[in-house]
């Protein structure tokens, strides 16, 4: 596979719309980039890696991703509008790896326009209305942009008919080159059925008898505390009506009213946006959390 060429065959097309696995493993996609790169905010190597050695096998749609489905088609036909031109989606490989494809939301051979179709979160679209791609989408756009032989793609965040942005990105060989760099050593990571190294976003998995008993403990202590932490609040509640809006003492507990000094909105600060406060963030902090597997999927 050593030229440049589109599947657009209406199975292709097809595929290209409900995700083809055997692509999704046998290839580095535009979107594994982000991933390969450590900007996900989703996913890391290590869980990429075991997707596309069939490890873990469990791929299921949240809400964003429902929704990006749902309007890409009307999206598209808004990007179309504005741009006047056709853009069906398209599905690339690269001249130079093999295992290098990109598909694209949309592609214009005459006038080779792309675009990236996002129907995003509320943070990422007004960071768009601000002119500004969010981190983790812009490996995604110049590995389009490599594969397709691009000097720019079009990135549009789309929430409704009167409410979206376009944004033109420019390719960046310097980037370009540090991520194919990445994706060669994860393919071969592939190839050689290694391993990743582990994340912060990776765990391992544990079964042995005492995380089993001490993890069902853990669980039992947490339910009896929600119920203990509901009862004290019922309780605060019904003590401050006894109170009838005045300070008491009893029995031994106060309830007194206290006012606090709102919080100041530092957002609201026109002269802090133009400093950088990175440079006075004090030093990473380590800590351990525990939490159930429902709250961490929430």
């Amino acid at each position: 596979m050593n030229e440049n060429y589109e599947m657009n065959s209406n199975l292709l097309l097809e595929s290209l719309a409900c995700g083809d696995p055997y692509l999704r493993r046998n290839f580095i996609g535009a979107s594994d980039a982000p991933i390969i790169m450590g900007v996900s905010p989703w996913k890391s190597p290590l869980q990429l890696y075991r997707e596309k050695a069939g490890i873990n096998t469990q791929q299921q749609e949240n809400r964003a991703m429902a929704r990006g489905t749902h309007l890409e088609d009307e999206a598209r036909k808004k990007f179309e509008s504005i741009m006047l031109l056709e853009m069906p989606a398209k599905r690339l490989f690269s001249k130079t790896y093999e295992w290098m494809m990109a598909s694209l939301d949309g592609f214009n051979d005459g006038s080779r326009t792309a675009v990236e179709i996002k129907c995003p979160g509320m943070a990422a679209h007004a960071m768009a209305m601000k002119g500004e791609i969010p981190e983790y989408y812009i490996p995604q756009l110049q590995h389009q942009m490599y594969v397709a032989e691009l000097e720019s793609i079009y990135y549009f965040s789309y929430m409704s008919e009167n409410n979206h942005k376009i944004i033109e990105c420019m390719r960046d060989d310097s980037y370009i080159e540090k991520m194919i760099e990445k994706e060669l050593k994860f393919w071969d990571c592939i190839q050689n059925m290694v391993e990743p190294e582990m994340t912060d976003k990776d765990f391992e998995i544990k079964s042995d008898l005492s995380w089993v008993i001490l993890s069902n403990e853990w669980k039992s202590v947490q339910r009896s505390k929600k119920k203990i932490l509901e009862r004290e609040e019922q309780i605060k509640k019904e003590l401050i009506q006894c109170c009838d809006n005045r300070n008491c003492m009893g029995s031994g507990i106060v309830a007194q009213k206290i006012t606090r000094k709102g919080a100041v909105d530092y957002e609201k600060i026109f002269e802090i946006k133009q400093i950088d406060l990175e440079k006075y963030r004090k030093e990473s902090v380590e800590f351990w959390k525990i939490s159930s597997v429902e709250e961490k999927e929430e």
